[in-house]
């Protein structure tokens, strides 16, 4: 025992260093591990953001190309009320008018990567807290009303009112084309001029949240290149 201290007296500056290499040697393979893992995370998060630019980049040009056909019947439609109101003579013209009345446009959002992202990995992979919250927003709210509570109103009007008028006033030529079959009659037509204007008000409404989803879209990918350059150098 006394040999066992003296050795320990003679050599504790050795045993010490030894002690403080090994604890260093731990400590450091610990950083390195969660350096590397945060690495991962990060490679992972700039894949995510990735595919969620490539789908809401699809979304954009969706989007745009929906407001636009909106856009255009509501035109048309007002073009028509004008006509019957005003009791104008028919002109050939207003067949693509009428022919539009069945029809709408219904928006097909690719939001794959945002689905995918929530069933696997889960929204904390994305570090930003304000892009997140913009990115559930857009998707969870925008997007579910767009593709849910719109396309069920604008389904119903068409199913139920529109189309079964269409049908019985109308002889069908091609789609986008459809010719009265009595326009004098339409002139006096109170209840097809008031189905005229609540279809022109729904999709005044459709409108209006296409536009303000394709203001967000825009709006947040910017936002996500900015976070994708922070973390891909």
């Amino acid at each position: 025992m006394k040999k066992i201290l003296e050795t320990i007296k003679r050599k504790w500056a050795e045993y010490i260093l030894e002690i403080i290499v090994i604890v260093i040697g731990i400590l450091g393979a610990f950083m390195l591990n969660n350096w590397n893992e945060a690495k991962k995370q990060e490679a992972i998060q700039v894949q995510v953001l990735r595919d969620i630019k490539s789908d809401l980049t699809e979304c954009r040009v969706e989007l745009e190309k929906i407001s636009k056909a909106h856009q255009n019947q509501i035109y048309l439609f007002n073009g028509l009320v004008h006509n019957l109101e005003n009791v104008r003579s028919y002109v050939d013209t207003l067949d693509i008018a009428f022919g539009n009345l069945p029809l709408w446009g219904s928006p097909y959002l690719t939001i794959t990567s945002y689905n995918n992202l929530k069933s696997s990995k889960g929204m904390d992979i994305i570090t930003n807290d304000d892009l997140k919250k913009k990115l559930v927003a857009l998707h969870e709210s925008m997007f579910a009303y767009i593709t849910g509570d719109l396309e069920k109103a604008e389904w119903s009007l068409s199913e139920t009112i529109v189309r079964p008028m269409f049908l019985k006033k109308f002889e069908f030529i091609e789609y986008f084309k459809a010719t009265p079959l009595n326009y004098n009659a339409l002139l006096s037509d109170v209840e097809f001029i008031n189905i005229l204007k609540f279809t022109i008000a729904t999709r005044e409404n459709s409108l209006s949240s296409v536009l303000q989803a394709l203001q967000a879209v825009k709006g947040v990918l910017p936002e996500i290149d900015t976070e994708i350059k922070k973390y891909a150098n």
